[in-house]
């Protein structure tokens, strides 16, 4: 969370470059790191010349039983990436080799040679990559440890370190908000972008959504179709059901299409003059989960809701009763 609060965006860079022959993969694996479970933790990197492409950290699904056997769990997954990045880019009409890098000698020691020789606990369905080393489809490079970046997926490591392997992959770290997304919140309603954004966003079907359904006490509409009139329960499908009591409080929270923002709250069980309101708008609805039973009616929200509005309006579940 320190790390996080001081650091709270990254950049990537993407310089001009030439086309590249070759993708380059660095793996690397930290042995039995998990101290609860004593698995290892595979991590690695793919770059295109100074494009970082890809990052990955992830547990091993097994216990190795040594670093080597860690570290070769690491290199199997850097080249199953590798084989499906080197798919992609013939996808696209683009041929490139691989070169797989790690500071492993151990692991580097296995796949030259063939067969399992002294390693037989090792699950047979690792040693593929064998055939891959041998027939140069997956060169290995030895590197030295200092200058593999996967070590920032797999290691605690100081903050010099740090920086210095972010360098290499072409990542810089940034403080502060990004200026782009600034401007993003600065945009008149006469821009044409916003104006066309709002035009595809009314056209979408059944664009609502329920953003919450009672997971944390409340239940929340989310309006990305502009409306008019304030927004009830039942008119929405999946909302709260017959055993669910909500607080008689309302809240709105959403902006005009002039683009002027607004917060309300009434009560939705009693007529408001201002359900239907004079401009369009978009925004959220908040339901609050009242969790006290009522000496009358327990949980049961739709009788409350019939009593309070007085016959005014008719609740869903009490049309789905009549309907039976």
């Amino acid at each position: 969370m320190r790390y996080l609060k001081n650091h709270p965006r990254w950049i990537g860079k993407f310089p001009l470059q030439s086309p590249q022959p070759e993708v380059t993969v660095r793996t690397d694996a930290d042995w039995a790191g998990c101290r609860r479970t004593r698995k290892s933790t595979s991590g690695g990197n793919i770059c295109i010349g100074g494009h970082c492409i890809k990052v990955w950290a992830k547990t091993q699904a097994v216990i190795a039983k040594s670093s080597a056997e860690s570290e070769l769990y690491g290199v199997v997954r850097g080249a199953c990436e590798a084989l499906g990045m080197r798919s992609l880019c013939a996808d696209l009409g683009n041929n490139v080799g691989i070169r797989l890098e790690l500071d492993a000698t151990a692991a580097k020691g296995i796949l030259d040679r063939q067969g399992l020789a002294k390693v037989r606990h090792i699950d047979v369905n690792c040693l593929w990559l064998q055939e891959q080393c041998a027939k140069k489809i997956v060169p290995l490079v030895k590197i030295p440890g200092e200058k593999n970046t996967a070590d920032l997926m797999t290691k605690h490591l100081v903050g010099p370190v740090i920086l210095k392997h972010l360098k290499n992959l072409n990542l810089d770290l940034r403080s502060g908000r990004s200026e782009q997304a600034a401007k993003l919140h600065s945009v008149s309603d006469s821009s044409p972008i916003l104006g066309e954004v709002r035009a595809a966003t009314s056209k979408l079907p059944g664009g609502d959504f329920w953003s919450e359904r009672g997971e944390h006490g409340r239940w929340v509409r989310v309006h990305t179709k502009p409306r008019k009139a304030m927004f009830y329960p039942e008119e929405a499908p999946r909302g709260p059901g017959r055993k669910t009591r909500l607080k008689a409080t309302r809240k709105i929270q959403g902006m005009y299409m002039s683009g002027l923002r607004f917060k309300k709250e009434n009560d939705w069980t009693k007529d408001n003059i201002d359900d239907e309101l004079s401009e369009q708008w978009t925004g959220r609805t908040i339901f609050i989960v009242d969790k006290h039973h009522s000496p009358d009616h327990g949980t049961d929200q739709r009788r409350q809701r019939v009593e309070s509005t007085n016959g005014r309006r008719v609740s869903w579940a009490d049309v789905s009763d009549s309907e039976h």
